[in-house]
């Protein structure tokens, strides 16, 4: 049977750096020789990352940790399932627990490969030495109903022509208030302005859906969602 073998490749170390980690597979392999902390023959993990590179392609790399026989946390293979996730460590930390590596597949941590030189002193390598969860995202904070409000009275007042704010103070019952009292009132000649250089822009765009409407008599609140309905047009 043939083998098609590709050209050779030249391995470019990392920086030294955090890069965001996510775990592409991993398998068990025995220890080939003794180590400080292992011996032959001992089944360890080998996983399997796919980093990605600020401005750059995306590199594969492999990490190896001993399956330890306790929940240490100077194992690597605990500081590894808990930078993903998918133990809680506090827990294991006093009742142990069962972890399936699987569980872990597709998730990401942040890992610090740090490059160095190798044994023989002259090519250099990299190396991922830490593991750590993804810095939580926080929550977009949510815009409370007054606020909304609040936005919406100036937004109103500005379209009318009145460059003041609303007084910091009003509730969000004086607020709908304010809106509904304002929103009624006749079109303002600023207004009216308004409006009509959107309908003479959408007429020259090709959009004559506005022509002839009577917009000296819509009130305040009708006259700024027309505005708001002729500037979606011509902005799709």
């Amino acid at each position: 049977m043939p083998y098609t073998l590709g050209p050779r490749t030249t391995f470019e170390p990392l920086p030294t750096a955090e890069y965001r980690l996510t775990l592409k597979g991993w398998k068990e392999i025995a220890q080939q020789e003794d180590m400080q902390f292992s011996k032959k023959g001992d089944i360890q993990i080998e996983w399997s990352w796919l980093v990605t590179v600020p401005n750059a392609e995306e590199q594969d790399r492999r990490s190896f940790s001993p399956i330890p026989t306790t929940f240490s946390e100077k194992s690597t293979f605990v500081h590894i399932v808990t930078a993903l996730g998918i133990v809680d460590s506090v827990a294991a930390i006093e009742a142990g627990a069962t972890i399936d590596p699987d569980a872990g597949v597709g998730k990401s941590c942040l890992g610090t490969i740090v490059k160095s030189l190798k044994t023989d002193g002259k090519t250099w390598g990299d190396k991922i030495t830490q593991y750590a969860p993804l810095p939580a995202t926080p929550a977009t904070p949510k815009t409370d109903m007054a606020s909304k409000l609040r936005a919406r009275l100036t937004t109103l007042m500005a379209f009318s022509g009145d460059p003041h704010d609303p007084p910091a103070d009003l509730t969000t019952t004086a607020l709908k208030d304010a809106l509904q009292v304002i929103g009624a009132k006749p079109i303002s000649p600023k207004a009216l302005e308004l409006v009509g250089e959107q309908v003479q822009l959408a007429n020259t765009m090709g959009i004559n859906d506005f022509d002839n409407l009577p917009l000296a008599s819509l009130t305040l609140k009708d006259a700024l969602l027309l505005h708001e309905k002729i500037s979606a047009r011509l902005d799709a």
